[in-house]
């Protein structure tokens, strides 16, 4: 391994000796290709619908486009009007004109339903007449109005479902049809965006501003979260670099020390989302974040490595070219096999089944891919421009200051090896008690948090006594025609509805049942005890066509062409994947025992967040685990030691515990940001492992002792790995000022996660390579062997 090592080393020096000779023609690539990738900045396509978090062909797709078939979009729109009086003309009015700029103005829109636009149902003598409940134009007599009134709340099934028992609010649902599929292949904007965008537009204007209007509903959600997040990336990128500029200066105490890893953190980004805008990909606002934190984190890690083999050597020799062959000496192989394994880490994202988890893999990996190529082609160019120095005498006989404390550091920890791997295990054995109390779950309040604007609207909207947060859908499918006019039929759906609005997250229900006992009651000189589902098949066939005769049209939203598949919209006014997924659950067993012979079909939103919570749940362990067999597989093999590689993962998999850990200690659930977490503080801090273990084999190469070549690793290294670490946490520091609880808690649990690496990569790989002496038996003792041999 000696020989190998040293022809690695060898071979990279050589590599800094090319990239200087031919520096001018890799600047000027370098420059082409950024100023390119730069022109496609601004192409990049961002989706924020949460039906592009599922993979083609997955079950909850499935579901969604065989309900599509049948009953068309299940999307919507809902706002929340409140006033004094909800009647009064001049709300009436505006509710009006809003529901038509909504139908003509809204992509996809179907239809508004709202006070001033609803079918309206009434007898007239032996007559039945469907009609608007308020007439065109709206009446202003104050004696008109409570007439209106008063015929809408003598309809008690629509009190506190379209109008609050009080007047003062009401609810208006804007129906969309169903979204095309080849939006993508036209170039055009994801639909549930389009429609948002509108929603949002038409809501800024003056004239509606005025009002109290409140909107809910995942097109207006995904826009604002979409906006918002492009708000907070602004924002936090320009935090991260004013931050990098300041610790870069506190640290190096050089304007190149500073100026080189920001040109190359930079210009890596813009390349990767640069390229990505050109080939048209999507982008995913929520985590557009994360690569771009880990790029500036890697960038500026690889460069400190890359300058602080530079700066030493050019305090020595005072030679800035061959300061740059030495740095590459030192520092290229580690470096080219931390960029390996972190890129090995983030690629096992592609295994969870969420496409922007996906998404963020496969874009950190490129974004630390690209980072290696330009930090490798680019740095050694910018440090060799210049003139040599002269040779700083104090540093030629004293050394570095910082290295001595290091030294000293390292003294301490081999001796004291054996409370500090008591201590050790002491630690890890309590946060794995932590880890089983972890809890995995997408909750809208605890992910996003109610400082997120929108976030805070939809909850309010969803505690109002007529508003709800989303929907959900229950289909019912038969297989004989006209089976839902049975009263049997009918009467145990009634019974699995009355299950449902039982349900913690339900707050009301809505189903042909509606409109068959409205039809019973008015048919029966509207009589309040009719309300009801009639005994017999005949009657309810009655009833349906008496309906569509009266001039009828919501039959279609509710039961299919052949009246063989029941449809039941679930409202709901909370969003706690583990509460939904139980009630999903239920249901399922549910109409098993209800309905044996027909086939459950439940689509929308809220099963949609239950699918999350399943993906996170599965795609945690599963990437998580390939990450790190992965790494240590890596590690054993360019090791070529089955006891190196074990030792490099046992500092590695200290993050995952103290963090799973502390989440299950603090009651903070992991959803489908915090996944992230594990397999990239995995691949972020095995760099410092890596880094530690190839310096200390190096270094034993040489003396052939443990404890020294341990000692010369905390002298050599010992303070890059600190600073790389602490502009890891400096870095995604900069999450703690957002207002997303999800960045909040990525940004803490990383800070705690670096730290915690290389804490252990201090105090634990030293120990365990003194002890297990992994490199093979040390060179002063076959030394003193041989010459016992000899006397």
């Amino acid at each position: 391994m000696k020989n190998q090592l040293e022809d690695i080393n060898a071979w990279f020096e050589n590599l800094g000796k090319r990239i200087v000779k031919f520096r001018w023609i890799i600047l000027i690539a370098f420059i082409v290709i950024t100023i390119i990738a730069g022109f496609g900045l601004n192409k990049i396509k961002l989706d924020n619908s949460i039906e592009g978090w599922f993979l083609e062909g997955a079950e909850i797709k499935k579901a969604q486009d065989k309900f599509e078939e049948l009953f068309g979009n299940n999307d919507y729109v809902a706002f929340l009007v409140e006033a004094e009086d909800v009647f009064a003309p001049e709300i009436l009015t505006m509710i009006r004109n809003l529901g038509e700029e909504l139908e003509n103005s809204v992509p996809f829109a179907d239809k508004v339903i709202s006070i001033a636009d609803m079918e309206f149902s009434r007898a007239d003598g032996d007559d039945i007449i469907i009609e608007n409940l308020v007439p065109d134009p709206i009446l202003t007599n104050p004696e008109d109005i409570k007439k209106i009134k008063d015929m809408a709340f003598a309809k008690e099934q629509l009190v506190n479902r379209m109008y609050s028992d009080d007047s003062k609010q009401t609810w208006i649902m804007l129906r969309l049809y169903t979204y095309p599929d080849d939006w993508e292949e036209k170039g055009e904007v994801s639909p549930i965006n389009q429609v948002g965008f509108k929603i949002l537009e038409i809501l800024n204007q003056e004239k509606y501003k005025k009002y109290s209007i409140k909107s809910a509903g995942m097109p207006v959600m995904a826009v604002e979260e979409m906006e918002l997040a492009e708000k907070e990336m602004g924002k936090l990128t320009l935090i991260a670099i004013i931050l990098s500029i300041i610790i870069l200066f506190i640290f190096l105490r050089s304007l190149r020390g500073v100026i080189i890893p920001l040109i190359t953190t930079i210009s890596s980004i813009i390349i990767v989302f640069g390229f990505m805008g050109h080939l048209g990909l999507k982008i995913n606002a929520t985590v557009m974040s994360v690569p771009v934190f880990i790029g500036f984190a890697v960038s500026i890690g690889y460069s400190i490595h890359l300058f602080n083999f530079f700066k030493r050597n050019l305090f020595i020799t005072g030679k800035r070219k061959e300061s740059v062959y030495y740095s590459f000496k030192q520092s290229g192989w580690p470096l080219l096999f931390t960029a390996f394994t972190t890129i090995a880490s983030l690629l096992s994202f592609y295994f969870v089944s969420l496409v922007p988890i996906q998404w963020l893999g496969l874009t950190s990996a490129a974004v630390i891919f690209t980072v290696y190529i330009v930090v490798m082609a680019l740095t050694p160019v910018l440090l060799s421009l210049g003139k040599d120095k002269i040779p700083n005498e104090i540093i030629l006989k004293k050394g570095i200051w910082t290295d001595k404390y290091f030294v000293k550091f390292g003294e301490w920890v081999l001796n004291h090896s054996i409370p500090i791997i008591i201590i050790f295990a002491i630690i890890v054995g309590a946060f794995i008690y932590g880890l089983t109390k972890i809890e995995i779950n997408v909750d809208i309040k605890r992910t996003y948090g109610n400082r997120v604007p929108y976030v805070n609207r939809m909850v309010y909207v969803a505690n109002s006594k007529i508003g709800s947060l989303m929907s959900y859908d229950l289909t019912l499918s038969f297989n004989e025609t006209d089976t839902i006019k049975n009263p049997e039929i009918l009467n145990k759906f009634e019974e699995f509805i009355n299950k449902v609005q039982k349900l913690a997250v339900t707050k009301r229900t809505s189903s042909i049942l509606d409109i068959i006992k409205d039809m019973n009651q008015l048919l029966n000189g509207d009589d309040q005890q009719y309300y009801r589902i009639p005994d017999n098949k005949k009657m309810i066939a009655q009833l349906l066509f008496l309906y569509e005769l009266s001039g009828g049209t919501d039959t279609s939203e509710w039961v299919d062409n052949n009246y063989s598949v029941l449809r039941l919209m679930v409202e709901v006014d909370d969003m706690d994947a583990l509460e939904i997924k139980k009630d999903i659950e239920f249901l399922k067993k549910t109409s098993k025992e209800i309905f044996p012979e027909a086939q459950l079909l439940i689509s929308g939103s809220m099963p949609q967040v239950a699918a999350l919570n399943y993906y996170v749940a599965t795609g945690q362990v599963k990437s998580f685990l390939i990450a790190l067999v992965v790494i240590m597989l890596l590690l054993m093999i360019v090791f070529r030691s089955i006891k190196t590689g074990l030792i490099g993962i046992i500092p590695n998999i200290t993050p995952a515990i103290i963090i799973g850990g502390l989440m299950g200690f603090l009651n903070i659930p992991l959803d489908f940001f915090t996944i992230t977490m594990m397999p990239m503080i995995l691949g972020l801090a095995v760099d410092d492992t890596i880094h530690f273990i190839s310096h200390s084999h190096l270094a034993y190469n040489t003396s052939g002792n443990y404890k020294d070549s341990i000692l010369q690793t905390f002298k050599m290294v010992g303070k890059a790995l600190f600073i790389t670490t602490f502009i890891i946490m400096a870095s995604f520091s900069i999450y703690l000022t957002s207002i997303f609880n999800m960045f909040i808690n990525l940004g803490i649990f990383i800070i705690v996660g670096i730290a915690s690496a290389l804490i252990a990569d201090y105090l634990v790989t030293p120990v365990l390579l003194n002890w297990t002496k992994p490199f093979g038996r040390m060179k002063t003792m076959e030394k003193k062997i041989s010459r016992k041999g000899k006397k």
